[in-house]
């Protein structure tokens, strides 16, 4: 799964967050999720299936019942992608979830992102 925009714009989405987080406890059936969620039909169906055109949920069926689960190798492709971040994470803010001091967080955009500023003309 390579991670889009589309993917996170999925994701954006606050029932969609929510159904994710719903499909955490395991496979479930369109009725189940639209139960817990309090949403249409659907809406439900709408969603899964933006959820599963990005690769995150797969579609099983069992007998005459058709389940969504999470697909747990797009979920570690995107942890992995987080992790790339990690570093950056852990220097901007200390274990409390406080800016760090020796972070660029505070600084100006011309000291934190010396090739990014772009100089003013009167």
């Amino acid at each position: 799964m390579k991670i889009s925009a589309d993917l996170f714009a999925a994701l954006g989405e606050p029932n969609r967050l929510r159904i994710v987080e719903c499909l955490r406890a395991g496979p479930r059936q369109v009725k189940e999720i639209r139960g817990r969620l309090l949403l249409r039909q659907s809406q439900v169906s709408q969603h899964l299936k933006v959820l599963k055109e990005v690769g995150l949920v797969e579609l099983e069926s069992q007998e005459n019942h058709r389940y969504y689960r999470l697909r747990v190798r797009s979920l570690r492709q995107l942890g992995k992608w987080f992790d790339r971040y990690r570093p950056i994470l852990e220097d901007r803010f200390d274990p409390r979830g406080e800016v760090a001091r020796s972070s660029s967080v505070g600084r100006s955009t011309a000291q934190a992102f010396p090739s990014k500023t772009r100089v003013r003309r009167r």
